[in-house]
């Protein structure tokens, strides 16, 4: 089944979703999901994305995932998180089983140094 999805924006849509502190403007999203094969993919344009104080610009996503494996794909052309100000900033993360692999590249020095602690990452 191929779909696609084109939200303006998500005041209210995400609202439903509890989701009262994220919004983004003019989602873009098209793919196929075939749950016979365990088998998704998609790609999305988001021009603004924010939740809470932090916001994303022009922003692409690509996401594939069949059987026990995955990659994800995030570019975004600026960032503001967590009071950082940054230019490009690409994310990619490949999953096959019970392994995640993952990098963070920006075409900047992030002055922070990364953690992950649980399930939470975050700069500090």
């Amino acid at each position: 089944m191929e779909f696609q999805i084109a939200l303006n924006d998500s005041k209210h849509f995400l609202k439903l979703a509890g989701m009262n502190n994220v919004r983004f403007s003019k989602l873009d999203m098209k793919g196929k999901l075939n749950s016979y094969e365990n088998e998704i993919s998609l790609a999305a344009s988001i021009p603004g994305l924010t939740f809470g104080n932090d916001s994303l610009i022009n922003t692409q996503v690509l996401v594939s995932s069949y059987k026990n494996s995955g990659d994800i794909l995030l570019h975004t052309d600026k960032a503001n998180i967590f009071g950082e100000k940054m230019g490009a900033l690409d994310f990619e993360a490949n999953s096959k089983g019970d392994s995640l692999l993952f990098q963070l590249a920006s075409n900047e020095e992030i002055k922070n140094k990364m953690c992950i602690r649980d399930r939470n990452a975050g700069f500090f």
